[in-house]
């Protein structure tokens, strides 16, 4: 399509383009197509110049009724690929935006985790200081518990 529309836009001949004929590669053979050159002059023809051209025979109506339609089925692919070129990019940017979604939620687990395990070790601290103050608490009644029956409180009363 690019080398057809590279070679721009020339004054229609219908009479000389249905004389020609140009082998072409067809699915599963090589043939002859009689109005392939036809089908190329409509896709890179401009229909404004093809509207003002006149077609006074039958043969050039419907010369000039191929031209057209070549164009607008050149219009047509030219677009149908633009679109599938505007699908593979979005499928792309689909793909990019799910492995970023997958790393995002895999971060908020690590950090749910990291979350769990800091409010674990809170309890437990929390737990620690508890413990450490019931002993040290005990310990102290102990002391002051031994202190009141020992001689040295009771030397030291008397005297």
């Amino acid at each position: 399509m690019e080398d057809v529309y590279a070679e721009g836009v020339e004054k229609v001949d219908f009479s000389g383009l249905r004389r020609q004929k140009k082998e072409v590669n067809l699915a599963m053979h090589r043939q002859e197509v009689p109005l392939v050159n036809v089908f190329l002059e409509g896709v890179k023809s401009d229909p404004e110049v093809l509207a003002k051209t006149p077609a006074t025979s039958y043969a050039d109506r419907a010369q000039k009724t191929l031209l057209t339609q070549a164009y607008a089925y050149g219009e047509m692919y030219v677009n149908m690929a633009k679109a599938d070129k505007e699908i593979q990019r979005l499928k792309r940017r689909n793909e990019m935006a799910k492995d970023k979604i997958a790393e995002v939620q895999e971060a908020i687990q690590e950090k749910n985790t990291l979350v769990l395990q800091k409010a674990a070790m809170a309890k437990e601290m929390e737990e620690l200081k508890r413990s450490r103050a019931e002993e040290v608490a005990a310990a102290r009644v102990e002391a002051i518990e031994s202190f009141r029956g020992s001689e040295e409180l009771r030397s030291n009363i008397m005297d």
